[in-house]
């Protein structure tokens, strides 16, 4: 556990099966604090949170909860830390939602996943991201207090701006604290790494949603960005322009990929990470790999809402041309 500012705990927790881990975050009030966050659904995770409230006298009596989005890493330990009558906010109206989400993306992604296994085994380890999907949904589904944008949370002398940034998760909020200029991003704006925009499908533009949600909070007087898998950092406008950048730059990548005659998805994503790219596709995990194709999806869908390329289905496989 580590302060990161006046009565702002910051508890990193592992995530399993992999060598990074999340931020959460403890505000300690008067009579009340709260947990932002809760890491992934481990007994590590669980463990450490439990310290960091013993060490600063905390009970889980007095906590509520708040989570900045839907993914398994911030939200998947509620299983472990809820109790009847604990309230946790969120920006999503509830569990059902946040699994209704997490449903849509396998049902849309996955399939294309099977059929690149048909056509080339060698391109995807046996055993898959199955797993991933079975990690993801919560078994406890408290009651959420959804969260709107402009919503006021006090705690202690701190009053928080809920604002929605829709993006990395359709349903993400981070929380703006204008007087002490704290940030409480998510997964929003991340330092070491470039957010991700994972897609539910192909419906909706999210990387467009996610753009936008920059430009919303590009201009904010931080002093100190709280994310949920960096240690603090400042220069919040610099971030923000290098993620627009890093988004339009790998989303000409991918109509340039097209443009050049690659058509089906699974080809596609395989390509992205063949161009300028650290890791290949056959180097990555198999859940670095379902990284690529979200963010692929996404980069696509962008592309085809802005004009740009047309899709079609073949075959129970999907295809972009350029218009």
């Amino acid at each position: 556990m580590q302060q990161v500012c006046d009565n702002i705990y910051l508890i990193n927790v592992p995530i399993p099966a992999s060598a990074g881990s999340v931020n959460c975050y403890l505000i300690k009030g008067d009579d009340r604090s709260v947990l932002v966050d809760v890491g992934y659904d481990n007994p590590e995770s669980e463990a450490l949170i439990n310290q960091a409230l013993a060490e600063t006298g905390m009970g889980w009596e007095s906590v509520e909860v708040w989570l900045t989005h839907g993914h398994a890493d911030h939200m998947g330990g509620i299983d472990r830390i809820w109790s009847p009558g604990m309230i946790v906010r969120a920006g999503s109206p509830s569990f059902d939602v946040i699994e209704q989400r997490i449903e849509r993306r396998f049902a849309t992604l996955f399939p294309q996943l099977m059929n690149l296994r048909k056509r080339n085994p060698g391109r995807l380890p046996s055993s898959g991201p199955e797993k991933a999907a079975t990690r993801l949904a919560s078994r406890v589904k408290p009651p959420i207090e959804r969260l709107f944008d402009g919503d006021i949370l006090s705690v202690g002398s701190y009053r928080f701006h809920a604002i929605t940034t829709p993006g990395h998760d359709m349903d993400e909020v981070c929380f703006w604290e204008p007087n002490a200029g704290i940030f409480l991003s998510g997964d929003h704006i991340l330092n070491a790494v470039m957010p991700s925009v994972y897609v539910e499908g192909f419906e909706i533009d999210e990387v467009g949603y996610y753009l936008a949600s920059i430009d919303k909070v590009a201009n904010l007087p931080v002093k100190m960005i709280l994310s949920g898998h960096d240690e603090p950092f400042s220069h919040h406008r610099e971030r923000c322009e290098l993620i627009k950048a890093n988004q339009f730059k790998r989303i000409e990548r991918a109509f340039n990929i097209v443009a050049a005659g690659t058509t089906e998805f699974m080809d596609i994503c395989h390509a992205m990470t063949y161009v300028s790219a650290r890791q290949r596709w056959e180097e990555r995990s198999e859940v670095l790999q379902w990284d690529v194709i979200c963010e692929t999806a996404g980069f696509l869908t962008n592309l085809v809402h802005s004009g740009r390329l047309q899709m079609y289905e073949q075959d129970g496989e999907y295809h972009f041309s350029v218009r």
